[in-house]
C-alpha cells in the first residue's frame, strides 16, 4: 500500500488533462488496506477521488469491504476502485466469497458506488414508444372514475438543531397553538372546534375536528387535525380539509410555528395528498384546473396530456393523431 505523498503524486498526475488518453483507453485497478490507525481516512477519500475525477464514466466502480479475521486478529478494511469491466460487481462477489471458504475470513461489503452513465451525443433510441402506442382504455377509465373529496397535507416539524428537545411541550400547549391555527388559517370560530387528548409514553396526541354544520343530531365536519408528539423533538401533524388549497395548508403549519414562538423549529418535511374514492390519485384542480370550483363530471374532465387514440379507438370522439413513429411501424391500437 502506497505511502500518502506518493497518493497525492499518482492522484495529481492521473486527474490531470494530459492524462486524459489514459484515463479512456486503459482499465483502471486500485486498492487499499485500511487498518484500524486514526490517520488512514485519506486512504479512503483517494479510492473515492479515482472514481470521481481519474475514470468518472461507467464501467467504474469503487467498494469498501471489511474482512473479519477473528477475534484474535482483527478487522481490516479493503478499498477498491475499478473500471473497464461491466461484471465487476459479480467478480467481485465471487472473489470475497472464494476468501471466506478458502481462509476463513468473514467479508461484509459496506458499500459499493457505480459511474456515471456514458454520453451518446447523438443516441436515439430504437423504438421509440410514446403513450399512443399503448393500449390506454384502464388507466383513462380510472382517471375518469376517481372522486377527489378533500386534500390531506403531512407536516412534520422538528428543531433547525438536533441537540434542540420539545420535552417540555404540554398537552394543553399543542391545544391552544392549534386552535390559533384553525382561527388564523381558515377563520374558523372557536366554539367551532373540538379537541380531545391522549397521553402516550412521554408524549401525546391531540386530535380537533372543524364543525361546520348541525343539523339534529347529524354532524357535519369541515376538517380535522391530529398531531402526535413523540416527546423529545418531532410533531407529526395531519391535516385534513375539504377545500384544495394549498396555501391554506401552509399557513396552518406556519401559524403553529409562530404560536409556539421557537424560532428554532421548522417544517421537516411536507407531503401533500388528495383524499376521496374512486382510486383516487388526482388533484381536484388536476381534474379542472380553470374553475377548480366544482367537481366536473366524468365526461367533463379535462382530458390528460398523455391520452391519445387511435381513430378506431371507442375513445374516436376525443381525437389525438398516431405519432410518425407509430405509423411508419403499421401500430393499430385497440385491435
Amino acid at each position: 500500500s502506497t505511502t500518502y505523498i506518493f497518493g497525492r503524486i499518482v492522484y495529481k498526475v492521473l486527474s490531470t488533462y494530459k492524462a486524459r488518453w489514459f484515463r479512456e483507453a486503459q482499465e483502471l485497478l486500485a486498492f487499499s488496506i485500511i487498518d484500524n490507525s486514526e490517520d488512514q481516512d485519506w486512504r479512503r477519500n483517494l479510492m473515492e477521488r479515482f472514481r470521481m475525477d481519474v475514470i468518472v464514466f461507467e464501467p467504474n466502480f469503487a467498494t469498501e469491504t471489511i474482512f473479519d479475521f477473528g477475534s484474535n486478529n482483527g478487522k481490516l478494511e479493503m478499498g477498491m476502485t475499478s473500471s473497464g469491466d461491466f461484471r465487476y460487481t459479480q467478480k467481485y462477489l465471487r472473489a470475497v466469497a472464494n476468501l471466506e471458504s478458502q481462509f476463513g475470513v468473514k467479508g461484509d461489503v459496506r458499500d459499493l458506488r457505480g459511474g456515471l452513465y456514458l454520453y451518446y451525443e447523438d443516441w436515439k433510441p430504437d423504438p421509440y414508444y410514446l403513450p399512443q402506442d399503448y393500449d390506454q382504455t384502464s388507466p383513462y377509465e380510472q382517471y375518469k372514475s376517481q372522486v377527489p373529496m378533500g386534500f390531506q397535507t403531512l407536516f412534520q416539524l422538528g428543531p433547525k438543531n438536533d441537540k434542540t428537545k420539545l420535552a417540555t411541550l404540554e398537552t394543553e400547549q399543542m391545544i391552544q397553538y392549534l386552535r390559533q391555527a384553525w382561527i388564523e388559517s381558515m377563520n374558523v370560530e372557536g366554539e367551532k372546534l373540538v379537541f380531545h387528548s391522549y397521553p402516550i409514553g412521554s408524549g401525546f396526541v391531540v386530535s380537533s375536528t372543524m364543525i361546520t354544520k348541525s343539523l339534529d343530531s347529524t354532524t357535519i365536519i369541515g376538517g380535522s387535525c391530529m398531531v402526535v408528539f413523540d416527546g423529545n423533538k418531532l410533531l407529526n401533524v395531519n391535516l385534513f380539509t375539504y377545500d384544495e388549497n394549498r396555501d391554506v395548508h401552509k399557513d396552518f403549519a406556519g401559524a403553529i410555528l409562530s404560536g409556539m414562538k421557537m424560532k428554532q423549529l421548522e417544517v421537516k418535511l411536507r407531503d401533500m395528498q388528495p383524499r376521496g374514492y374512486g382510486k383516487v390519485l388526482s388533484f381536484r384542480s388536476d381534474l379542472d384546473p380553470y374553475t377548480n370550483k366544482e367537481l366536473p363530471t366524468k365526461d367533463d374532465r379535462v382530458l390528460p396530456h398523455w391520452v391519445q387514440f387511435d381513430n378506431d379507438s371507442p375513445f374516436q370522439t376525443e381525437i389525438h393523431t398516431k405519432s410518425e413513429c407509430s405509423r411508419d411501424r403499421g401500430c393499430t391500437l385497440f385491435e
